[in-house]
């Protein structure tokens, strides 16, 4: 997977393409916050690419997915999308602009 990852940032400099990631929409479990997994991803995340938030920004209860733990539901867009915005906000003043029209 990291190599493909690589592949795509190449390609994108290549073409003067900004490459910007988020982590996928993820079912919290509790051990998520011992297991050194997210810290270790973060970490290359972070070393080769522009990386949106951090990984428990897109980690969510059981009841905002709709059919796996992938596919959030209607609320679960919603969060993401709050939780994103928030996110690009503290980066820059138009990001700020953009949460102040989301509803809360």
């Amino acid at each position: 997977m990291t190599e493909n990852l690589l592949a795509l940032k190449k390609y994108c400099a290549l073409h003067g393409i900004d490459l910007y990631l988020t982590y996928p929409d993820t079912l919290y479990f509790e051990i998520y916050e011992v297991d050194p997994f997210f810290e270790e991803l973060e970490a290359f995340l972070n070393r080769y690419f522009n990386v949106i938030g951090k990984s428990g920004l897109y980690m969510y209860d059981s009841e905002y997915f709709y059919n796996s733990v992938y596919h959030v539901n209607q609320d679960g867009q919603a969060e993401r999308t709050k939780n994103t915005l928030k996110e690009l906000g503290r980066r820059s003043t138009r990001g700020h602009k953009a949460v102040e029209k989301w509803p809360s």
